[in-house]
């Protein structure tokens, strides 16, 4: 299966989130969503990141080593447990080169206006940046409790729930949760 084609994932509700998200399973085989540097090139975009830099050789491993590194700081957080000392290296490597750029911006609605994030990332080094800042403002707030892994014990994706009452069970009710839905109203109807 090429990785062109399966789409990338955003239910994480968080960058950092939707960027360890970028490995999924698919037919019962753990996927890697980013194969080539078009690939993470393309999720950047998706996600409103701008790299407007040539990749160099190294970028792609770079990203793989932070995604793996965000992974293991959020599933510690998960499991209650602690992380890996290795993983909070790489992090802390990348939030080094983070430079915080903010933009304003005004909601066309209510005409309010809110400071942002600048997602215009000129650099693979800036878009790393950005997300191991995003994925440590996540992991050191109140906010990190709401991690979860995905209900289906075959996905890998994980997402914060955001939900008002905290009981978000699933990545996605489209996939996980719908099959989950199917599944037990089949036992049911072969009891």
């Amino acid at each position: 299966m090429q990785t062109h084609d399966i789409h990338f994932v955003f239910v994480g509700n968080n960058a950092a989130v939707d960027f360890i998200n970028t490995e999924i399973v698919s037919r019962g085989e753990l996927v890697d969503l980013l194969q080539n540097d078009a690939d993470l090139i393309r999720w950047a975009r998706e996600t409103g990141f701008d790299i407007k830099s040539r990749l160099t050789a190294g970028d792609l491993p770079a990203a793989k080593q932070l995604r793996a590194a965000l992974k293991e700081l959020c599933q510690a957080r998960i499991d209650q447990r602690p992380a890996g000392r290795s993983s909070l290296v790489v992090v802390n490597q990348h939030l080094q080169n983070h430079a915080t750029h903010e933009v304003l911006e005004a909601d066309p609605d209510t005409g309010d206006y809110e400071l942002v994030p600048d997602k215009a990332a000129s650099s693979v080094t800036a878009l790393l940046a950005n997300l191991a800042h995003e994925g440590a403002v996540l992991l050191a707030s109140p906010q990190a409790t709401q991690l979860k892994r995905c209900g289906n014990p075959e996905c890998v994706l994980i997402f914060l729930d955001t939900s008002r009452n905290q009981k978000r069970r699933w990545c996605s009710m489209d996939t996980c949760g719908n099959r989950a839905k199917v599944a037990k109203h089949y036992r049911k109807q072969t009891r």
